[in-house]
């Protein structure tokens, strides 16, 4: 008798972990469905909005405006704060207007990761990450009601993200990014949105206006792994997607599809001196620099800057120093 109410006790158990193991399959099969639903969405649809975005204690607004035209899809953000400017982006061009010189950062992509650059293949993402619907009631956002999908990293070595869909037509109305300790570090989330929009042409970029930006495609790498500088050590999942090189200048870019980091290879002189290793922090973006003496003698500043975690990126700097160097830290 005793046997039997064992075995009976082991079978509902066993029933038990097989149903939670297939409830979880099933939330993390819908999850994504909803972000290729998203996807789609991001790249096929006409939309105008006021957006808010920035850090917890600074907030910052724009207005967005996306249709397709002759040359394809095409975005316009008119920054609403700060000095006057805007930004439309067709494609692999973007065009900045603004008085003045451009300086990085002043003309963000608010929608990052969850805009046109979103991976069209999730595959590669689930190698790194979790999916799963939010457990808490959906809230609605710009008075629309939306579904929330939490996107959690399966190390520490990156943010999470929790993103809250339009249920009617699956753009992405309000994204989060927060540490391991769930401390929000960038947000965004529309106030308003116009789904039945349509783009003026005095909205598009006239030829005597702006100054323009072009982003080549992945797989225009000029530095070899096997590269001296090229680090021997990535997050699970990066991939470089853009370098360039010159005689004193390598740079090249790494991501996941939702985080990105950057490499900086500068040689700045021989015989000087230099400091040991610094790093900061301003939100999600961390940099480190370092400098390190080559065998001839040459000093060389490796800098990494990017949307992630900084011991992920005095890791990714370790291993690009070439063994050889003399480090300065």
């Amino acid at each position: 008798m005793i046997e039997l109410l064992n075995i009976r006790q082991s079978i509902v158990i066993l029933a038990i972990g097989l149903s939670f193991t297939s409830s979880v399959s099933a939330d993390n099969d819908k999850a994504l469905r909803l972000l290729e639903e998203m996807n789609e969405a991001v790249t096929t649809q006409d939309y105008a909005g006021t957006v808010m975005f920035g850090a917890p204690d600074r907030w910052e607004s724009a207005r967005i405006q996306q249709a397709y035209r002759n040359q394809g899809l095409v975005q316009r953000t008119d920054y609403l704060t700060g000095p006057e400017r805007s930004q439309i982006r067709a494609g692999d061009e973007i065009v900045c207007i603004h008085e003045g010189e451009h300086r990085s950062g002043m003309t963000p992509d608010i929608l990052k990761p969850f805009g046109q650059n979103f991976p069209s293949s999730l595959s590669s993402l689930e190698q790194s990450y979790d999916f799963a619907l939010a457990d808490h009631q959906a809230e609605r956002v710009a008075g629309r009601s939306t579904v929330s999908i939490w996107i959690t990293p399966e190390q520490s070595d990156r943010y999470a993200h929790q993103i809250w869909l339009d249920k009617a037509s699956s753009l992405p109305l309000k994204a989060e990014m927060t540490d391991k300790q769930g401390n929000v570090l960038r947000r965004y989330q529309f106030v308003s949105l116009e789904t039945d929009f349509t783009m003026s042409d005095s909205d598009l970029r006239t030829a005597n206006v702006g100054h323009t930006l072009r982003f080549g495609h992945k797989g225009s790498s000029e530095i070899a792994p096997e590269s001296d500088w090229y680090p021997s050590w990535l997050p699970q999942g990066f991939q470089i997607q853009q370098s360039a090189k010159s005689d004193d200048n390598i740079r090249m870019t790494f991501s996941d599809g939702l985080a990105s980091f950057s490499l900086f290879i500068d040689r700045v002189g021989q015989g000087r001196s230099s400091s040991p290793r610094v790093s900061r922090q301003w939100g999600p973006v961390s940099a480190t620099v370092e400098d390190i003496l080559t065998q001839d003698g040459q000093q060389v500043r490796l800098s990494v800057v990017g949307e992630l975690p900084p011991l992920t990126l005095d890791k990714v700097l370790d291993s690009a120093i070439p063994s050889y160097s003399l480090s300065m830290k």
